[in-house]
């Protein structure tokens, strides 16, 4: 009887023996620097993510989550710590796409996250396709869940430093998105740019 009420005590101890070394081979793996990093990183993720195609650049320190709801293409890559989340939701990265350092890509809790080809994203920059409920005053904003949105960027798009794209937003294709820019709204494609300015939000032609 004690034996049996011991039972679920030993297989939690059991549990963590086994989880500890896996553990450390994956902090090992994320943190492993140079060339012989990004091969291994790159076999790995391989076999979390969807889809992959060739050529995939992932630095170090990389968070994730919910790469099964992750599709990637060829010659995309992460640079020095990025994050990719996809719990309920969906990211799908086209081809020939480069994320500068500390890019955080979001698409959990009912998000979707859409990226066309030949996109270029500075550091800082967030990318988020949900955003916290607040219709009820009654509870607690942190207990009212989720409204899961959609994010597009399309082809030849570059994205400035520091940037925040929220969700339910289209970014056309050959613009550019200004440093320090909050995209709250869609931007045109070609030739539009977008800038964040103090108490504004201005969209205008790069022609002028």
């Amino acid at each position: 009887m004690r034996f049996r009420r011991g039972m679920p005590t030993l297989l939690r101890r059991i549990g963590r023996l086994i989880a500890f070394p896996l553990d450390l081979a994956k902090a090992l793996l994320l943190a492993c620097p140079g060339v012989f990093g990004v091969l291994l990183r790159r076999f790995y993720f391989q076999q979390l993510f969807r889809t992959t195609g060739s050529n995939l650049i992932i630095g170090t320190g990389f968070e994730y989550s919910g790469c099964r709801n992750a599709t990637i293409g060829s010659q995309v890559s992460f640079s020095f710590p990025c994050s990719l989340h996809a719990e309920n939701g969906s990211i799908r990265i086209g081809n020939r796409v480069a994320f500068g350092r500390n890019t955080s890509i979001d698409a959990s809790d009912g998000g979707a996250i859409e990226f066309g080809d030949d996109i270029m994203v500075a550091q800082n920059v967030l990318f988020c396709a949900a955003d916290h409920r607040i219709e009820r005053t009654d509870i607690n904003i942190a207990d009212q869940g989720h409204l899961g949105g959609r994010i597009i960027v399309g082809n030849d798009v570059w994205i400035g430093a520091n940037c925040v794209v929220t969700r339910n937003v289209s970014i056309g294709s050959h613009s550019i998105v200004a440093a320090g820019a909050v995209v709250t709204r869609d931007v045109p494609a070609f030739p539009w740019w977008v800038a964040y300015l103090p108490k504004s939000f201005a969209i205008e032609s790069v022609r002028n």
